[in-house]
């Protein structure tokens, strides 16, 4: 049986000896405005949204953006989704409008009463969904959560819910037919009626029925600000609420998880402190990416942390500038996007890769030394390289040690350190010990 412990480790941007960090690398936006929203649909084309009506354009993974038509007419952008390359869809304080040409130019479609829109999500090229906020209507400052749904590619919208009295937030689906809603505190037009109802709901019929979710356990008024569905048994979603945090009851956000459609789920981390929807415009919010059912990332303040093992341990990178969203199209081909126009790149999966500046000439283990097991318990090897020596760094750059190539990380505590081949060629390889 295995077994996981959490492992927080705040790694920084350091270098080796002839090495250089090649996680991430900072875009030119052109702008200084703060960034919002990120949405890519390929590795190639994607858009980022701001402040000041500002929405970027890329055709090239990012080399060049180009501001769109959009900021010419548009107040600030809330949300935005396309479909495709050509067909998206933009909310901001004004409306909602489309485009049908990436964006080059753009149609108002409704303002749906105004205020604050919170997601939009289109799972076909006509049938999409909206969540909106209008308030405060309560002496609390309450917000009425609105959802409404459209058949007709934007045009008309029906409104579908209203009873929730803290609002809704994120929306996303699987399929057609298969969604995730998150609400705001538990309610459900109550007045403070705190009770063991979640505040996620999910449809399997397209938004006909919505059945509500259980809370995660240990978890106590909790407020779900945001929700991902990678298919129809595995997602991710963030709550605010009273929850355990190393024994002690506490008010922290935190990340859960279900592999089973929502019927139960697994917290894979807390204490990240308050969880804001999707990140937007708020430099203590978070924001998280599901790459698959094994790997995820989340954006919290000026921190990047990402798991490989479906969290149940975790990787910090520190890096710099208050950063709002990430998108990630694959495994490797990830943005970030944050304040003073800063957009970060990275085609590695940015979890500290490493890469040489030079071409060198090195021999087959040290090019492409394979580690296992990898992640560890006791100690890992290098096979077929068992009597070589290779030099082991922590996430800082200080070299721990020189292990023989069937010892590695022996008598080492948990951590995530990087391997070398002790002649110095090659790059490193990142080896986790997890007790």
């Amino acid at each position: 049986m295995r077994y996981f412990r959490y492992i927080l480790i705040p790694a920084v941007l350091f270098l080796l000896p002839g090495i250089t960090y090649a996680g991430w690398v900072q875009q030119q936006s052109g702008t200084t405005a703060i960034l919002h929203k990120v949405f890519f649909v390929n590795p190639l084309t994607g858009w980022v949204a701001g402040d000041s009506s500002l929405v970027l354009r890329t055709t090239d993974g990012g080399v060049n953006w180009v501001r769109s038509a959009f900021d010419t007419v548009f107040g600030k952008s809330e949300a935005f989704w396309f479909y495709d390359s050509n067909l998206g869809w933009v909310a901001d304080s004004n409306g909602l409008y489309k485009t049908t040409d990436g964006g080059v130019n753009w149609q108002f479609l409704q303002n749906l009463n105004g205020a604050h829109f919170r997601d939009v999500v289109f799972v076909t090229p006509l049938k999409g969904w909206v969540t909106k906020n209008s308030g405060p209507d309560t002496p609390f400052g309450r917000y009425v959560g609105r959802l409404y749904c459209s058949s007709d590619g934007g045009i008309t919208w029906v409104l579908r819910d209203s009873s929730n009295r803290w609002g809704y937030w994120k929306i996303s689906f699987a399929d057609s037919l298969f969604g995730m809603l998150a609400e705001g505190y538990p309610g459900h037009g109550i007045p403070y009626r705190f009770d063991s109802e979640g505040d996620t709901r999910r449809t399997t019929d397209g938004g006909n029925t919505w059945q509500i979710l259980p809370i995660t356990p240990d978890t106590f008024y909790p407020m779900y600000t945001s929700v991902q569905v990678l298919n129809r048994d595995y997602s991710w979603r963030a709550a605010y609420g009273l929850m355990y945090y190393l024994g002690v009851p506490m008010w922290s956000g935190g990340i859960s998880k279900t592999t089973a459609g929502g019927v139960t789920w697994t917290r894979i981390i807390n204490g990240v402190g308050y969880v804001g929807y999707g990140g937007y415009g708020d430099p203590n919010g978070l924001a998280f990416a599901i790459v698959d059912t094994l790997k995820g990332y989340i954006l919290y303040s000026d921190n990047l942390m990402g798991t490989l093992d479906g969290g149940a341990t975790w990787v910090t990178l520190s890096l710099p500038g208050v950063k709002h969203d990430i998108c990630f199209t694959d495994s490797l081909n990830g943005w970030i996007v944050g304040d003073q126009g800063l957009i970060l790149h990275t085609t590695d999966g940015g979890l500290g890769v490493w890469s040489e500046p030079t071409p060198l000439r090195l021999t087959p283990y040290a090019l492409h030394p394979t580690v296992f097991p990898n992640p560890f318990i006791s100690f890992a090897s290098v096979p077929n390289y068992e009597a070589e020596l290779f030099t082991l760094y922590d996430v800082s750059g200080r070299r721990v040690g020189t292990y023989k190539g069937d010892r590695i990380g022996e008598g080492l505590r948990a951590g995530v350190y990087f391997i070398r081949a002790e002649s110095g060629s090659g790059r490193p390889v990142r080896v986790v010990k997890i007790r």
